[in-house]
């Protein structure tokens, strides 16, 4: 795309859609983004370099018959956006961790727009960093977005957009059963009865998907991403913050491996400095998921209920064996999972059917390898 196709693109979406506290919603994308003549690449030239970058990527995807994952206007809009919040003539070279943070934070209070707003922000930091090499760090890892809400805010647009295809049919159903009704004669029934059945089916299937985004767009939103808890034994929480301590400590020999494998000039080819740069890319989210697991953990103390829970070590009898065999298993919650020590998460089948019961209980789940029936021992 030829630069000033791009500058007036950005300068278009930044001055009608960006609402940004604090900033100028006139905000040009492009202040600062003249020529590269100092050898100090700006956030908003870079900016341009990336808008660039992803229109030759998506032409050459094209080419070769594949989907080119073209840059949409949302995601113009986005990175607009970003690029205003930290100013554009900032060199990219002096953004800071602390600064994704505190717009992650600024972006927090629209979660339902979080993803459409954040994910480009990441892939534009990804791109300074991996194919120009401006930052000594994958600075959207900073930027936190976990795997399982980017699922559900995926389920929650397919589940809009087949709302939006049931919706749109449901005034031809009213017509069918207004018509049938008319044409009715002879105490012939069958077509109105077909029509109300028809109709009667699309206001459930709209009522199941409402029903369904409700939970979702509550689960995405900040009232309950404040109610998240990990319930962990004591020992868990503790390995968890070992565990994390330890990469935390494998980190700076991860950076300077990049700095080292980028001294190699010809960075296409560099094969070390990918493989660097992966593994930092790994090291970073795995600490990120274990900062997140902590903040959130509520370690649950062994309490004599008589009842099995989060710390339990649980015998149970299982009645399809003949003789009858005998297994121990420890209740756990999902981040303590050892299948070898047989410490289960309460969140699996097993897990969810031990939860709460007493001894002399019978049990009967289904799990993967098929219906499983037992009777708590001890």
């Amino acid at each position: 795309m030829a630069e000033t196709a791009v500058v007036d693109a950005v300068a278009e979406t930044v001055a009608t859609e960006m609402v940004v506290p604090d900033q100028d919603p006139d905000a040009d994308i492009v202040e600062g983004a003249g020529e590269i003549d100092d050898g100090i690449v700006r956030v908003g030239q870079a900016a341009l370099l990336y808008f660039d970058w992803r229109e030759n990527r998506s032409a050459t995807r094209k080419k070769r018959g594949l989907d080119p994952e073209d840059l949409t206007r949302e995601a113009r809009v986005a990175v607009a956006r970003f690029v205003s919040h930290v100013t554009p003539e900032v060199p990219v070279s002096d953004l800071t961790p602390h600064q994704m943070t505190t717009y992650q934070d600024l972006v927090g209070a629209n979660t339902t727009q979080m993803f459409e707003r954040l994910m480009p922000v990441k892939d534009f930091l990804r791109f300074c960093w991996k194919e120009r090499s401006l930052t000594e760090s994958n600075l959207g890892n900073n930027i936190r977005i976990r795997q399982s809400d980017q699922k559900k805010q995926r389920e929650l647009e397919e589940m809009k957009a087949k709302l939006a295809l049931l919706q749109e049919k449901m005034p031809q159903a009213v017509k069918a059963v207004a018509e049938a009704r008319e044409n009715k004669s002879g105490g012939e029934t069958a077509p109105l009865e077909a029509a109300r059945e028809e109709q009667e089916r699309l206001e459930g299937q709209i009522g199941d998907l409402k029903k369904r985004i409700d939970e979702l767009e509550y689960q995405l939103s900040p009232s309950h991403e404040a109610g998240v808890r990990f319930d962990v034994t004591q020992e868990g929480l503790e390995k968890m913050k070992a565990d994390l301590a330890q990469l935390q400590e494998e980190m700076p020999s991860a950076v300077q491996a990049v700095a080292q494998a980028r001294e190699d000039k010809d960075i296409r080819e560099n094969a070390p400095l990918e493989a660097a740069r992966e593994y930092q890319e790994r090291l970073k989210s795995r600490i990120d998921e274990l900062d997140y697991q902590i903040a959130h953990a509520v370690v649950i103390g062994a309490v004599a209920t008589g009842r099995a829970h989060v710390g339990s070590t649980v015998k149970v009898a299982l009645l399809d064996r003949e003789p009858e065999r005998i297994e121990e298993y420890t209740l756990v919650g999902p981040t303590e999972v050892d299948v070898a020590a047989r410490r289960i998460s309460i969140e699996s089948p097993m897990g969810r059917g031990l939860v709460d019961k007493t001894v002399g209980s019978q049990v009967e789940i289904r799990a993967p390898r098929g219906t499983i029936r037992f009777r708590v021992v001890s």
